[in-house]
């Protein structure tokens, strides 16, 4: 079994998680992102920004 050690691991794939990962691909580390592909406002698909009442 190949084992693979990273040195920073990253929970979502969004704006700010590639940003970082990209920063620190930059910067030689060895950087692992992972992301469920689903979009975190699936139940919002018309309405970005917006505060309150979320999925009305």
């Amino acid at each position: 079994m190949n084992e693979t050690e990273y040195e920073v691991i990253i929970i979502g794939g969004s704006y700010s998680g590639l940003s970082a990962a990209m920063a620190l691909g930059r910067s030689l580390r060895k950087t692992l992102v992972i992301d469920s592909g689903k979009p975190c406002n699936e139940q919002t698909p018309h309405s970005h920004n917006f505060l309150t009442q979320d999925g009305k």
